[in-house]
């Protein structure tokens, strides 16, 4: 396995394409390496296309292995109307809540800098729909920022 070959294989993920290339991409994209698990998602509007099956290959190699992708899945939250930002959702409530909490506390303190109330709508929907409370958060200020959510 080589790098390239993978990142064709994740380009082959592409609903565009036939079903068969695209089932071919993720039976060799589950196969991968855990050193290559980053090229697994492309967060990049030119690769739309490949974002809903990065999210089930994803959602498969399952939790801890796909740790090392949730902070891209972050930045997905930002338009839950994105192809794969649902699936994202239930790929970040499955996993380790000491990981998760850090990463949406990050977000939400950038969501709200930068005013993206849609995206802080996003992140409202992981907190909300697992068991993080207010007192999990390191600063609970951070938490009242998901009052801003446009969802």
């Amino acid at each position: 396995m080589n790098e390239e070959i993978i990142k064709q294989k994740v380009l082959e993920l592409d609903w565009k394409l036939p079903i068969s290339v695209q089932q071919n991409a993720i039976d060799y994209l589950l196969k991968i390496e855990d050193k290559y698990l980053y090229l697994l998602f492309v967060f990049d509007a030119r690769h739309q296309c490949t974002w809903e099956n990065s999210m089930e290959i994803i959602a498969r190699i399952g939790f801890p292995r796909n740790k090392i992708l949730l902070p891209k899945l972050i930045y997905l939250l930002q338009d839950i109307n994105w192809p794969g930002a649902c699936k994202a959702v239930e790929i970040l409530k499955s996993s380790d809540k000491k990981i998760l909490v850090p990463l949406v506390e990050k977000a939400i303190i950038q969501a709200y800098k930068h005013t993206d109330y849609m995206w802080i709508g996003g992140l409202k929907l992981v907190v909300d729909e697992t068991p993080i409370l207010k007192e999990n958060f390191s600063n609970p200020k951070i938490y009242e920022l998901l009052k801003y959510s446009e969802i």
